[in-house]
């Protein structure tokens, strides 16, 4: 979080800006605020005055605030200089700044700017400190660098107003309850749409509000960590990533690069948190079965949760061009897959969507024949409780159906005679070349079942960063094919007439990753096109692109 409040910070402009965030950060501290200077004002070389009572006396502080590093150029800039304004502050009388019976036990001069002290200015300005504090007793010179604001602010971040434009109630209930277990977040949620609204008028407008918008983000996962709660770390920075393309796109301010792809650096890096921890479970056998293998219904839940995101750390890093995150990350993946059945046992038709994810991080990976053995294993699964008519994976992921299935019966609203996910699985298997044995063994377990491909609406950029994709086509009466050439000849006939979903304005102008999370997030079924550009013998114009 540190980090995030000192890109914060070091974009501030003096004034409007860092005084008034220094104003609000001292009213959080204690002091009582006395004068902030104003256009046409003599301010005797303050910006702020505040007195504050230690040890039962009086200490009148008197803080100027610069842009920037202290330089030589600051520090000599004539009247304006460092120097100057320090020299006009001393002289200045305390009844300047003040209206006080006696005069100030002490008097501290502050230099608060959002840089650091330069080599080249350092020995100049120590000089001038000691000379005159030797000269003037009861008077103190000090100066509060970025580091020392990046303390002071996150000491005193959740109290009133200390960030301009951002509602304090919704933020601290939000940290509030952060590290509570599958929170919703709506506050947060408001919190960020109460911010972004509307174009910003200008490049460094728009800067300021990325950088509020990411700290707000750290402070969140800060909190949800320490709680114990790395799910909600991953959820917050997700509802940002997602909320802020939406504005993009509806905004059409697409010039923020940069700055997502900070935002995805902090998303991942909170990934990477999250799997280093889990580590050594990952590779042990059921070592996601924490509470025991009598875990029927969480172990799997857990897995394929897990699995969604271990995908997402590996396509994201391959994003931001972090490989050797990316390879890391991909081995945990096959892993995950080896040492835990669960990953093959999908309880939710929307599994799909992680085992989707799964298998275009490993093709990116070029480890694509890893992700066609995966499906033949979750076909494999899925094809026993089909033979002993155990329940398939639930089409419309009511959990709670699901829960009541496995410990008492099936109840009436358990829906499985539809699958969008068994579909996908036999197209993954088109993925290697040696799959036609497995294709024969399993076609004929899933023919009581109305196989489905949703394809998304033509237009589908305003809503995919906003809420799960509704609309769009069903392809009913999919037939898996026992025959391989039978199955690959229908599934490209299929691409060739619903064809592949074009890029959105977001992806094509600042990062196609975001789709990815929006998935994830939203449990939108990935596009079609996604992996069918991966089939062995796909044309060449459907060849895979880097998201």
């Amino acid at each position: 979080m540190r980090l995030a409040i000192e890109h914060y910070l070091a974009g501030l402009v003096e004034r409007g800006e860092l005084d008034v965030l220094l104003r609000n950060l001292l009213v959080a501290q204690g002091f009582e605020v006395l004068k902030r200077a104003r256009r046409g004002e003599k301010e005797y070389g303050v910006d702020v005055a505040a007195l504050r009572v230690e040890g039962g006396e009086v200490h009148l502080y008197l803080f100027q605030v610069k842009k920037g590093d202290l330089d030589r150029a600051t520090w000599d800039a004539g009247a304006n200089g460092v120097r100057a304004s320090l020299n006009e502050a001393i002289d200045a009388p305390y009844s300047a700044f003040a209206r006080l019976r006696g005069a100030p036990a002490r008097r501290h001069l502050i230099t608060v700017f959002n840089g650091e002290v330069r080599e080249d200015v350092r020995r100049v300005y120590d000089g001038f400190v000691e000379r005159e504090t030797q000269q003037n007793p009861g008077l103190t010179i000090g100066y509060w660098n970025i580091s020392t604001l990046v303390g002071h602010v996150e000491a005193a971040l959740v109290d009133e107003g200390l960030l301009p434009g951002v509602d304090s109630g919704l933020l601290k209930k939000t940290l509030a309850f952060a590290d509570v277990p599958y929170y919703g977040f709506a506050e947060f949620q408001t919190l960020l749409s109460g911010l972004l609204v509307g174009a910003p008028p200008n490049t460094r407008a728009r800067r300021r509000l990325l950088a509020t918008v990411r700290l707000l983000t750290r402070m969140v996962a800060e909190y949800a960590r320490r709680g114990s709660n790395h799910r909600n770390a991953l959820v917050a920075s997700e509802i940002t990533l997602l909320a802020l393309a939406d504005w993009a796109v509806s905004t059409g301010t697409f010039g923020i690069c940069k700055e997502y792809a900070a935002l995805l650096e902090d998303y991942a890096a909170d990934l990477s948190l999250l799997f280093e921890r889990l580590s050594p479970e990952l590779h042990l056998e059921h070592g996601l079965a924490m509470g025991g293998l009598e875990e029927q219904v969480e172990y799997p839940l857990r897995t394929f949760e897990l699995l969604g995101w271990l995908a997402l750390l590996v396509l994201i890093s391959q994003h931001l061009g972090d490989w050797g995150r990316a390879r890391w990350a991909c081995d945990l993946l096959g892993a995950l897959l080896v040492h835990n059945p669960s990953a093959r046992r999908p309880l939710l038709d929307e599994h799909g969507v992680d085992i989707a994810l799964a298998a275009l991080a490993l093709a990116y990976s070029e480890r694509g024949d890893e992700a066609a053995a995966y499906a033949s294993w979750v076909l494999g699964n899925l094809g026993m409780r089909a033979d002993l008519s155990r329940p398939l994976p639930e089409l419309h992921g009511n959990v709670d159906a699901v829960l009541e299935a496995f410990a008492h019966e099936r109840p009436p609203e358990y829906e499985d005679g539809s699958s969008t996910l068994i579909p996908l699985l036999f197209e993954l298997l088109l993925w290697a070349e040696d799959t036609d044995d497995i294709i024969r063994s399993y076609a004929g377990k899933f023919a009581r079942l109305n196989l489905q491909t949703w394809y998304p609406p033509a237009d589908y950029s305003p809503d995919l960063y906003r809420q799960e994709l509704q609309g769009g086509v069903i392809e009913t009466g999919v037939v898996a094919h026992a025959d391989r050439a039978a199955l690959l000849e229908a599934t490209l006939g299929r691409q060739r007439h619903f064809g592949s979903a074009p890029d959105d304005a977001f992806a094509e102008h600042v990062s196609g990753i975001a789709r990815f999370v929006a998935w994830r997030h939203f449990r939108t079924p990935v596009f079609p096109g996604e992996w069918r550009t991966w089939i062995v013998g796909a044309p060449p114009e459907a060849s895979p692109t880097a998201p």
